[in-house]
């Protein structure tokens, strides 16, 4: 149980310091080389895991095409999109794209699976979508009654 509340902590930490240090270092590069080389890093990183606990029994075509679409569509195009925003909004606009996912993982949930939406999910929905408009300047803190 440890191990998943620090693997947790350890990916927070690495998108804080991932994020910044992409726009102060990597920001000349052009948006294709940082996702191209984010997806092989990654793909390098994972290949000894993914080695060591392949399953016994054979992978499905089902699930084959469940990972390459994972891989190689919705994370290729995430990145391409979160590079450009960090180039062009800057590291903490960027940073809370990813406070957007629970959200969206709890509509497509809804969707595809007919998930419940309860009155819990949608509170939480709103705080998420409120503090991720706060973060990025999109709403405002001051209420009208001048409240900061």
């Amino acid at each position: 149980m440890i191990g998943f509340i620090l693997s947790a902590l350890a990916a927070t930490l690495c998108y804080g310091f991932a994020g910044n240090y992409s726009r102060t270092r990597l920001g000349h590069l052009p948006t294709r080389v940082l996702a191209a080389g984010s997806c092989a890093t990654s793909a390098v990183i994972l290949l000894l895991p993914g080695v060591l606990l392949w399953p016994g029994e054979p992978i499905s075509a089902t699930a084959w095409g469940a990972a390459i679409g994972l891989g190689a569509v919705s994370t290729a195009a995430a990145l391409l999109l979160f590079f450009a925003l960090l180039s062009s909004a800057g590291a903490t606009a960027a940073s809370t794209v990813t406070m957007l996912v629970p959200v969206s993982a709890l509509v497509w949930g809804f969707l595809l699976l007919q998930e419940p939406i309860t009155l819990q999910v949608l509170a939480g929905m709103t705080i998420t979508l409120l503090g991720t408009g706060i973060a990025t300047g999109v709403v405002s803190r001051r209420g009208r009654g001048g409240l900061a």
